[in-house]
C-alpha cells in the first residue's frame, strides 16, 4: 500500500500544526513560500487550502504558530528577515502583517515561540 501524499511547494523543509489541530502549515524552501492545509479531524487527512499558499521571504526555514493559534513566524534565511502573518481561525489563511517582515541577523534559521 502507498503512502498517501499532498503536492507541496519546492524544497519542503518544515511543517508545523497549529495549537487546535485544524490547520497544518509547510515551510516550502525553494519556491519561498508557506502551504496551507487544512486537516480532517477524523482521517487526519490534509486539504489545500485557497490559496493554497502565501508568500515567505527568502529561504523560508522554519515556522512557530503562538499557543492561541493567531500569529505565525517564518524565518528567512537568505532574506535576514522574520516574515510575520495573522492567523485566521476559523478558515486558517495567513495574512501579511504590515510591515510583513522585520530584520533579524544573518541568516536566522530557527524561530521558536516561548510564552
Amino acid at each position: 500500500m502507498s503512502p498517501a501524499t499532498i503536492a507541496t511547494g519546492n524544497a519542503p523543509e518544515v511543517i508545523r500544526i497549529n495549537p487546535a489541530g485544524t490547520f497544518a502549515y509547510v515551510v516550502n524552501k525553494n519556491a519561498n513560500t508557506i502551504g496551507m492545509y487544512s486537516i480532517n479531524a477524523t482521517t487526519g487527512q490534509l486539504t489545500a487550502l485557497s490559496p493554497a499558499s502565501t508568500s515567505a521571504g527568502g529561504s523560508p526555514d522554519s515556522i512557530s504558530i503562538n499557543s492561541a493559534g493567531t500569529f505565525a513566524y517564518v524565518s528567512n534565511g537568505s532574506g535576514d528577515t522574520v516574515s510575520m502573518y495573522s492567523i485566521n481561525t476559523t478558515t486558517g489563511q495567513l495574512t501579511a502583517l504590515s510591515p510583513a517582515t522585520i530584520a533579524t541577523g544573518t541568516s536566522p534559521n530557527i524561530i521558536v515561540i516561548s510564552e
